[in-house]
C-alpha cells in the first residue's frame, strides 16, 4: 500500500512520543520527518509549480532546493515564500544528513523534537503557499 508524506511525519511523532526515546530513535525521527517535508515539497513543485523534478539529473534533494530557491512567479509574496521553503528544506536536509551519517555526533531528543516540529511547520507553509500559487 502506498504511503503519503503525512505518514512520515506521523511516524516521526510516534517515535519521539515513545517513553524510551533513545538516540537512534531521535535520529530516525529526524530522518522520517525530513522525508515528510521533502515529499510535500516535491509534490508542491510538481503539482502546483508544474516542474518535472523527478527527471532532473543529479541529486534530487539538491535539485529540488535549487529549483525552489530560484523559482520566479507573478505573485511576489508566493515567490518569497517559495524561496523560504527552499531555505528551510535545505536546513532540514542538513539535520537529516547529520542524523543519518554523523554517528560520532550526539543527537538528543530535544534535537529530534525541534526538527519534527520544524518539518510539520514547513508542511503547513507549503500548503498555505500552494493556495497562493493557485490563486
Amino acid at each position: 500500500m502506498p504511503v503519503a508524506p503525512k505518514d512520515f511525519i506521523d511516524k516521526a511523532l510516534e517515535i519521539i512520543d515513545h517513553a524510551e526515546c533513545v538516540e537512534i530513535d531521535c535520529r530516525n525521527a529526524i530522518s522520517r520527518a525530513y522525508y515528510s517535508a521533502y515529499h510535500y515539497a516535491l509534490l508542491f513543485a510538481t503539482r502546483e509549480l508544474g516542474e518535472d523534478v523527478e527527471n532532473l539529473t543529479g541529486g534530487t534533494h539538491k535539485k529540488l532546493c535549487d529549483l525552489l530557491s530560484t523559482y520566479i512567479c507573478n505573485n511576489k509574496e508566493a515567490q518569497r515564500e517559495i524561496w523560504l521553503i527552499a531555505t528551510k528544506l535545505r536546513l532540514l536536509h542538513t539535520a537529516r544528513v547529520r542524523a543519518d551519517y554523523h554517528i560520532d555526533e550526539t543527537v538528543t531528543s530535544k534535537d529530534a523534537r525541534t526538527n519534527v516540529r520544524q518539518c510539520g511547520e514547513l508542511a503547513l507553509a507549503i500548503h498555505e503557499t500552494a493556495k497562493k500559487v493557485a490563486a
